[in-house]
C-alpha cells in the first residue's frame, strides 16, 4: 500500500498519506476508474489518473496472442481495451481464415448498464476487413462479467447475420472486475496476468504496430519523456498499473432486501453512535462505496449527495440513519423525495432510506420508503 501511495504522489502531486487513507476504504481500481472519489483533486489530475488507468489495461496486453485460441488470451487483450470503463463498450475482434487478428473495432459506448449493437456495423466491419471470424466482446461495469440473455440472444442475431455473408460469430466475450466469462465459460474466470518474459519480439501485425504506439503514446502523455523502463515516471506507473491488474475482484455484497442493506450498515458503521450516511451500489446492487453524510434538508444538500454518487459512477444509492429513535420523523420522508426528485433527474435510483437501530438489535429499522412500521432483518414480519 505504502508503495502505491508514493507512486500516486510521484506521479500526481497527491499526499501519499491521503492516498493510504484512501486504500483502506476503496479499491485501487476505484479510485483509477473514478478519481472524483478522491477528495480535492485537480481536473488535470483527475485527467492524468484516467490516462494512468488507460495504460494500466494497456500494458496487460503485453505478450498477448494475436490469434484466436483459448479465450483467457484473448480477454486479456480485450482487457487492454475495454477493462475499467465506467460505461459498456462493445467491440468486435475480426479475424481471418486462419484465425489471425486483423483489426479490433469499437462498435459503441452506451451507458453503466448497456450499449447498443448494430447488426449492419458489424457486417460492414467484416466486409470491409475481409474476416471471416469474429468474437463480439463487451465489458459489464459493475464487474460481474456473467452473460445476460441479451447477450446470448445478441450473439445468436449477429451470428445468423453475419451467415449470410460468408462470416459467423466465434464467440462472445464479456470483460468484468480481472474476469472474464464467454460461451464456453459461463462462471467468471480470473483473466491471466502478464508474463513480460514472454514478451514477443518478432514480426508485428497493423494490429500489433497499434497497440504498440497507443502503449508509447500513453506513457508519453503520464510524463516520460521517451519509453525506458529505468525511468522514475514510468516505474511508478507501471506499479500502479500491476497492482491494480493483480487486484482481486470485488466481493459480491449484492443489497437485494433492506435486511442485506441493514446488515451492511451494522458492519461498516459499528458501534452505537448515532451515525447518518448513504450506501452506493452499482447496477448489479453490490455497494461500490459508503459516506457519512446528514439527512439533506436542502436542496444544496442533495445536490452534493447525487455529485458524490455520481463520482462513485454509483446506480443507485441507500440512505441511511441509525438512531436508537425509531420514530417515523415527517422530515425523514421529505429528506427522502427531496433527494429522490434529484437522483431522479441524473438518472440514480434511490432504493431506500432506513432508520436502523444501533448495533442492530434483532436487527430493527424502519424503509421510511416501504412502510413507517418497524420490522426486523431476522423477521420479515413486523415487530410492533
Amino acid at each position: 500500500m505504502k508503495e502505491i501511495s508514493k507512486a500516486f504522489e510521484t506521479l500526481f502531486e497527491i499526499k501519499s498519506a491521503k492516498i493510504t487513507k484512501l486504500l483502506k476504504k476503496y479499491r485501487l481500481n476505484d479510485l483509477l476508474v473514478t478519481p472524483g472519489i478522491i477528495p480535492g483533486i485537480t481536473p488535470e489530475q483527475h485527467r492524468k489518473i484516467e490516462i494512468l488507468n488507460e495504460y494500466a489495461r494497456a500494458i496487460s496486453a503485453e505478450g498477448a496472442s494475436y490469434k484466436r485460441g483459448y479465450p483467457g488470451e484473448t480477454a486479456r487483450y480485450l482487457y487492454s481495451l475495454i477493462g475499467g470503463q465506467k460505461q459498456e463498450n462493445l467491440v468486435a475482434l475480426l479475424y481471418n481464415q486462419e484465425d489471425e487478428m486483423i483489426k479490433a473495432v469499437r462498435l459503441s459506448v452506451g451507458g453503466p448498464a448497456s450499449t447498443y449493437l448494430h447488426r449492419q456495423v458489424v457486417a460492414r466491419a467484416v466486409v470491409e476487413y475481409g474476416a471471416k471470424n469474429v468474437i463480439l466482446a463487451h465489458n459489464h461495469p459493475s464487474g460481474n462479467p456473467r452473460l445476460s440473455q441479451d447477450d446470448h440472444t445478441a450473439w445468436n442475431e449477429t451470428n445468423r447475420s453475419l451467415k449470410a455473408i460468408g462470416a459467423r460469430v466465434c464467440d462472445c466475450i464479456v470483460i468484468g472486475d480481472n474476469t472474464f466469462c464467454s460461451m464456453d465459460y459461463p462462471d467468471p474466470e480470473p483473466i491471466p496476468k502478464v508474463d513480460r518474459k514472454s514478451v514477443s519480439s518478432g514480426s508485428e501485425s497493423i494490429q500489433q504496430k497499434e497497440d504498440k504506439n497507443r502503449r508509447a503514446n500513453l506513457e508519453i502523455q503520464i510524463g516520460a519523456k521517451e519509453h525506458q523502463y529505468e525511468n522514475p515516471i514510468i516505474q511508478a506507473a507501471i506499479k500502479v498499473a500491476e497492482a491494480a491488474n493483480s487486484e482481486l475482484p470485488r466481493k459480491e455484497i449484492k443489497i437485494s432486501a433492506p435486511e442485506e442493506a441493514v446488515k451492511e450498515i451494522n458492519r461498516l458503521f459499528p458501534g452505537s453512535d448515532p451515525v447518518s450516511g448513504v450506501l452506493y451500489v452499482n447496477t448489479k446492487h453490490q455497494v461500490i462505496g459508503e459516506e457519512a453524510v446528514k439527512f439533506p434538508q436542502t436542496n444544496l444538500q442533495c445536490q452534493r449527495i447525487t455529485a458524490r454518487a455520481l463520482m462513485h459512477n454509483a446506480a443507485g444509492a441507500i440512505l441511511f440513519r441509525k438512531d436508537g429513535d425509531l420514530s417515523h420523523n415527517p422530515r425523514d420522508l421529505s429528506s427522502y423525495q427531496k433527494l429522490d426528485n434529484c437522483f431522479v433527474a441524473a438518472g440514480i435510483d434511490l432504493l431506500d432510506a432506513l432508520i436502523v437501530r444501533p448495533n442492530g438489535l434483532n436487527g430493527e429499522y424502519i424503509s421510511i420508503k416501504h412502510s413507517p412500521a418497524l420490522f426486523s432483518e431476522n423477521n420479515r414480519g413486523r415487530t410492533r
